[in-house]
């Protein structure tokens, strides 16, 4: 799958490297939703993990930047995940169907603010934890 055309030639050379993380992450989604079992930390590493890939896609990663690099960027998110999903609201209520829609905006999300601030409602707590009945934050 080839990145979206507002990303393309940002990121150049972000590798194969990349592609067997976000395969391995993916394949962890995926075993988490059939077990109905992911955790928090699990849930906020994924995201991390996610988030940051797309900050570098959009160019958003290096000396300069938002972010001078990708340890920078996955401190700062793991942070915000972890206020975004409480332990007392979240632990042991991942919704699983709604975390999946978070992480497919999270990788879907256009490089600009007004998606960043739509994928961050689909990606709240109200979605995320619990049964929430609207997994796509709308």
């Amino acid at each position: 799958m080839s990145p979206p055309p507002f990303c393309r030639g940002v990121g150049v050379g972000v590798g194969v490297g990349v592609g067997v993380g976000v395969g391995f992450f993916v394949l962890a989604a995926a075993l988490g939703a059939c077990s109905g079992s992911t955790s928090r930390e699990s849930a906020r590493d994924q995201a991390t993990t996610q988030t940051c890939m797309r900050f570098d896609m959009c160019g958003a990663i290096g000396v300069g930047k938002t972010y001078a690099d990708e340890s920078a960027c996955e401190i700062q998110w793991q942070a915000n995940w972890d206020n975004a999903w409480p332990a007392a609201q979240c632990e042991g209520k991942i919704n699983e169907s709604a975390f999946e829609t978070c992480l497919a905006a999270i990788r879907g999300t256009a490089c600009n603010i007004v998606d960043f601030f739509s994928t961050l409602g689909k990606c709240s707590a109200a979605n995320v934890c619990g049964s929430s009945t609207n997994p796509d934050g709308g």
